[in-house]
C-alpha cells in the first residue's frame, strides 16, 4: 500500500513538472520571485529541533556523525549509549512532555520576528507532522504529536507568519557512515530502510575523508594535481588538525567527568 502511495505521488510530481509553470531546472526555477511577505518581514526565526535533539549533543548532524568511527560524536555516543544503540532507538526517548506551541510562538513574536520557520523534516528522515508516505513521524511514533500542525495553528491565533523547511532531499545519503563504520548496525537493515534512507555516497571523498578520521600524515599525502585537489588537501589537513585537538578535548572532558565541552578545558587544549 505504501509503495502505491509513493508511486502516485511520483506520478503527480511528473505531471506538475511537465505541465506546471516551472520546470525542474535552474533556469526555470530562478524565475521564481521572492515572496513579498518575506521581503517585508526582514527578521524571522529558523528552528532546528527534532529527534536529533534528544541526545543534546553537538548539533542536528548527530545522527550522521554517530556512525562515523573516530568522530567526536561517535566517541560520545559509544561511551554514553553503546555501539548497539542505533539512531532509531532515540524515538522512544523523544517525548517532548513540555512542548508548548503557544509558548514557542509567543517567544518568537515577542523578540520582534515576523515569521517562524521550523524544520518539518531534517536529513534524518523523521517528520514532525503526520504523513501517509511512511510511518516515521512524530504522530505515529514516539511522542505521538503533530508539532508542525500545532505551531501552524498557534501562528494563526497569534498572527505570525508560518513557514516550514524540508531537508528530505539529503536523506538518501545522510546516514551513509553506517556502511563503513566497521560493525553491523541498523542503517544496513532493509527492515528500516525507510527510516535510514539509501545511505548512498555522493562522491568519492564521502565516507573516506569527509567528517571522518584522517591523520595529519594521510592528509598531507593526498593528491594535489589540480586546483580542486589542492583545495581538498588543504581542507583535510585542517580537519586533521581540528580532529587531533577535539580528540584531546573530549578525552580531557571525560577525565574530569564533564559530559559537554567546557570552555576552560577547551582553552587549555587548543591554546
Amino acid at each position: 500500500m505504501e509503495k502505491e502511495i509513493r508511486l502516485s505521488y511520483i506520478k503527480k510530481i511528473d505531471e506538475v513538472n511537465k505541465n506546471g509553470k516551472y520546470k525542474p531546472d535552474w533556469s526555470s526555477l530562478s524565475e521564481y520571485g521572492v515572496p513579498e511577505w518575506y521581503k517585508k518581514a526582514k527578521f524571522g526565526v529558523f528552528i532546528h529541533w527534532g529527534l536529533f535533539t534528544v541526545p543534546e549533543y553537538f548539533s542536528e548532524w548527530y545522527p550522521r556523525l554517530m556512525y562515523y568511527k573516530g568522530n567526536p560524536v561517535y566517541w560520545h555516543h559509544k561511551r554514553k549509549y553503546g555501539k548497539n544503540f542505533n539512531y532509531r532507538d532515540f524515538i522512544e526517548l523523544f517525548r517532548a512532555e513540555n512542548f508548548d506551541a503557544a509558548e514557542w510562538v509567543s517567544a518568537v513574536k515577542s523578540c520582534g520576528a515576523r515569521f517562524i520557520m521550523p524544520v518539518a523534516e531534517h536529513h534524518d528522515g523523521f517528520k514532525l507532522y503526520n504523513s501517509d508516505l511512511n510511518e516515521w513521524t512524530s504522530v505515529k511514533t514516539g511522542p505521538k504529536k503533530d508539532f508542525l500542525g500545532a505551531i501552524k495553528t498557534e501562528c494563526e491565533k497569534q498572527n505570525l507568519i508560518f513557514s516550514a523547511s524540508s531537508h528530505r532531499a539529503e536523506h538518501f545519503w545522510f546516514l551513509n557512515g553506517g556502511k563503513t563504520i566497521g560493525f553491523k548496525n541498523e542503517t544496513q537493515d532493509e527492515k528500516y530502510r525507510e527510516f535510514y534512507g539509501a545511505c548512498e555516497n555522493v562522491h568519492k571523498f564521502n565516507n573516506l575523508y569527509t567528517l571522518n578520521t584522517i591523520s595529519l600524515k594521510d592528509a598531507k599525502a593526498l593528491p594535489k594535481n589540480s586546483e580542486t585537489e589542492k583545495e581538498m588537501r588543504l581542507c583535510m589537513i585542517e580537519i586533521a588538525r581540528q580532529e587531533k585537538r577535539s580528540k584531546k578535548l573530549l578525552s580531557r572532558c571525560y577525565e574530569n567527568g564533564i559530559q559537554e565541552f567546557d570552555s576552560s578545558v577547551f582553552d587549555s587544549v587548543v591554546s
